[in-house]
């Protein structure tokens, strides 16, 4: 299992880091990869991190899921990518996991990729670019069939670990919950 973590200028750190790291605990092999032309990327408040890949070099047989973060600039650089476009309409082809958490899912629905979704999730100030699909504001994240969202930095602790329990096991994301202390 690998999964592809997309980030570019302006993401949202605590949801790449967070999210990758609750990944990593599980075992679940994260790529954080970058859009940009260079393995540093700074984010909406200024933190830089160092990417594992750009994804001029990744190849998508590769990715059994993948990761957007939120950000507004960085989802609106994300949104640019012709190449990320392509990704994402071929993993929703094959029904591969896609996430989105906070404002990335503009990115989803922009790509059509919500366009029949039963259920899906975005930030509040974000919900009327999003023409599409049915909006739920009562869940922190919600899951329809191989798409999966979340709203906020809030709720990435149970975005991160539905993520584990859907891509390793119900038991490992469970046990994890437990040793986070988890409240």
């Amino acid at each position: 299992m690998k999964i592809a973590l997309f980030i570019a200028t302006g993401y949202e750190e605590g949801e790449v880091i967070i999210t990758g790291d609750l990944l990593r605990r599980a075992g679940i092999t994260v790529d954080l990869i970058t859009i940009n032309d260079q393995p540093l990327v700074t984010s909406a408040n200024n933190f830089v991190l160092k990417t594992d890949t750009a994804f001029t070099s990744a190849k998508y047989e590769d990715y059994n899921a993948f990761i957007l973060p939120g950000g507004m600039t960085g989802v609106n650089n994300l949104k640019a990518s012709p190449k990320l476009k392509q990704w994402l309409l071929q993993a929703h082809k094959e029904q591969k996991t896609i996430a989105a958490v906070c404002a990335a899912p503009i990115i989803l629905a922009e790509f059509g990729i919500l366009t029949k979704k039963t259920a899906y999730a975005v930030y509040p100030s974000c919900e009327e670019l999003i023409t599409v699909g049915k909006l739920n504001t009562k869940l922190a994240v919600v899951i329809d069939k191989h798409i999966i969202s979340a709203p906020s930095l809030g709720c990435i602790f149970e975005f991160a670990l539905a993520l584990v329990e859907i891509l390793h096991s119900k038991p490992r994301a469970t046990e994890m919950k437990h040793n986070l202390l988890f409240k």
